[in-house]
C-alpha cells in the first residue's frame, strides 16, 4: 500500500444473492476502509453516482444488468475504478471474454478458496488505484510546479527585456545629451545648458522605469497644481479628453512636462498656453501636450534640445517637435487598463 487507509476509501460489492453479500459484509467488517453492497447492477451505479468508489467486485451472473452489462458502464463513467470479478465461471473462454471487454483486473472464483486469497485480491485492486491516484498527483504536482516555473521564466524575461531597453534607452538618451551639450557651450552661454542638465536628470530619476497605473484625472489635477506657482502663474492649461486609467511611466511624464512648461514661462511676465489632447487606437491612449505661445529665447533653446526631448519622448512610446517659431508637441503613448470612460475632464 501507498498509504494508511481510512473510511474515505471506498470497495463496492455487487452480488444479487443475499447470502454472498451477508458473508462479504462479515469478512470485511474489520477493513479500514469502507465497504458499500448493492444487489444489483443499477443500485451499484447509483452508489458510484453518489460516492467516488476505487474498487468494484461484481458478480457476473445477475437478473437485469448482469456483471458484464455493469461493468460496461463502469468503465465508461469511471474508467479508473478498479474492477474485479467474483464469479461462478470456470471456463477459460468466458473468463477471458470477460477480462478483454471490461479489462477486469482480477478475476476472484466463487466460492472462493479462503478468506485470505479474496481479502488479499481486493487489497491489490486497491493499491492498484492508490497507485494511479499517486500517479495523477504527482502530475498535477508537476503540472503545477512546470507552471510556476514558466511563470518565473516569463517574469524573468519581461524583467530582462525591461533593463535590456532601459541600457539601450539610456545609450540613446546619453548619446544625445553629450552632443546638446556640446552644442550649447559653444553656441550659447552654459547656463542656458541648464535645460539639458535638468532633462537628463528628469530621465535618470526614473531609472529604472517603474510603470504605474494612473488615471489622466490625476495628471492634469496635479499639472494645474503646479503651475498655480505661488509667485508667479506658470501657464494656462486646457483639457479636452476623457477620463481614463492608463499604465505608463508616470514620473518621467510629469518631469518631462513640468521642465518644459518652466523653460516656456522663464521670461517674466510671459504665460505660455498648455493645450492637453487625447486619442485613443489600437496602439494605445496617446496624449498630446502642446505648448503655445512660447517666446523666442525658450523657442530657440527648445530646438536646440529637440533632439535630447525626441529621445526621451521615444522611451514613452512618443515624440517631441517644434512646430513654429512659438509651439512645442510633445506626444506619449500609454496602455489602457479599462476602458476609457465618457467624463469630461
Amino acid at each position: 500500500m501507498t498509504k494508511q487507509l481510512t473510511q474515505d476509501f471506498i470497495v463496492l460489492f455487487v452480488d444479487d444473492e443475499a447470502n454472498i453479500l451477508n458473508a462479504l459484509k462479515r469478512m470485511f467488517r474489520h477493513e479500514p476502509y469502507r465497504c458499500e453492497y448493492a444487489s444489483s447492477g443499477l443500485d451499484a451505479l447509483a452508489i458510484m453516482q453518489k460516492h467516488d468508489v476505487g474498487v468494484v467486485v461484481a458478480d457476473m451472473r445477475m437478473p437485469g444488468m448482469d456483471g458484464l452489462k455493469l461493468l460496461r458502464e463502469i468503465k465508461e463513467r469511471h474508467p479508473h475504478t478498479v474492477r474485479m470479478v467474483l464469479s461462478g465461471y470456470t471456463q477459460v473462454p468466458q473468463i477471458l471474454a470477460v477480462v478483454n471487454q471490461v479489462e477486469i483486473f482480477k478475476f476472484i472464483p466463487k466460492p472462493w478458496e479462503t478468506e485470505g486469497d479474496l481479502l488479499s485480491g481486493v487489497r491489490e485492486g486497491i493499491a492498484a488505484y492508490q497507485r494511479y491516484k499517486d500517479e495523477q498527483l504527482e502530475k498535477s504536482q508537476a503540472e503545477e510546479t512546470h507552471a510556476r516555473l514558466n511563470d518565473i521564466l516569463r517574469l524573468a524575461k519581461e524583467r530582462l527585456d525591461l533593463y535590456l531597453r532601459e541600457i539601450a534607452n539610456l545609450s540613446a538618451v546619453s548619446s544625445a545629451v553629450v552632443e546638446q551639450a556640446g552644442q550649447f557651450i559653444n553656441a550659447v552661454s552654459q547656463s542656458d545648458a541648464q535645460l539639458v542638465a535638468n532633462l537628463w536628470q528628469a530621465y535618470v530619476d526614473t531609472i529604472p522605469t517603474r510603470t504605474t497605473v494612473f488615471s489622466t484625472e490625476r495628471l492634469y489635477r496635479e499639472l494645474r497644481y503646479v503651475l498655480s506657482h505661488p509667485t508667479k502663474h506658470l501657464a494656462n492649461i486646457t483639457a479636452s479628453a476623457t477620463e481614463c486609467n492608463i499604465t505608463g511611466n508616470y514620473a518621467l511624464l510629469f518631469a518631462l512636462i513640468c521642465a518644459l512648461i518652466q523653460q516656456a514661462s522663464a521670461p517674466p511676465q510671459h504665460i505660455p498656453q498648455l493645450a492637453i489632447t487625447q486619442a485613443v487606437s489600437a496602439e494605445g491612449v496617446t496624449l498630446t501636450f502642446v505648448l503655445a505661445d512660447i517666446d523666442p529665447a525658450s523657442i530657440s533653446l527648445l530646438k536646440q534640445a529637440e533632439a535630447l526631448l525626441g529621445e526621451i519622448a521615444s522611451t514613452m512610446r512618443g515624440s517631441f517637435a517644434i512646430h513654429d517659431d512659438s509651439t512645442a508637441c510633445l506626444k506619449a503613448t500609454f496602455f489602457p487598463t479599462e476602458e476609457v470612460r465618457g467624463q469630461n475632464l
